[in-house]
């Protein structure tokens, strides 16, 4: 299917989506990549180093669903507007975890993204 370009900020995708799942799937365990929290912050460095140490991975997709469909394990999703580009560290992340059984792909707009998340939560439950 063609979706219209979405030329909005990525974040700005992802805040309304995340709105949209919440309201649609209730109750579905989810959670979001935390580098998006220090895009925000203007002590980046900083904060980034933190979250390295903690255990945050570079690639790791923006959105993370953990319900099992499909034979799959969760659904990730690697949120991008119009303008965006895959990292190299995102596109390996991405095929480590189709590899490991779940399903991982890039969205390049909020519609999109809603309609692989409705196609992914009406497959068969594990």
């Amino acid at each position: 299917m063609n979706y219209p370009k979405d030329d909005r900020k990525e974040e700005v995708i992802q805040i309304h989506l995340i709105r949209w799942f919440r309201f649609k799937y209730r109750g579905i365990r989810h959670t979001i990549s935390p580098i998006r929290i220090s895009r925000l912050d203007r002590n980046k460095a900083r904060i980034l180093r933190k979250m390295l140490d903690m255990g945050y991975e570079d690639g790791t997709p923006d959105i993370m669903i953990f319900a099992k469909r499909g034979g799959y394990g969760g659904l990730f999703i690697e949120l991008k507007n119009c303008k965006g580009k895959v990292s190299p560290d995102q596109c390996e992340y991405l095929a480590d975890l189709n590899k490991e059984g779940y399903k991982a792909l890039t969205c390049w707009s909020g519609s999109e993204a809603k309609d692989v998340i409705d196609d992914y939560m009406k497959l068969g439950k594990e």
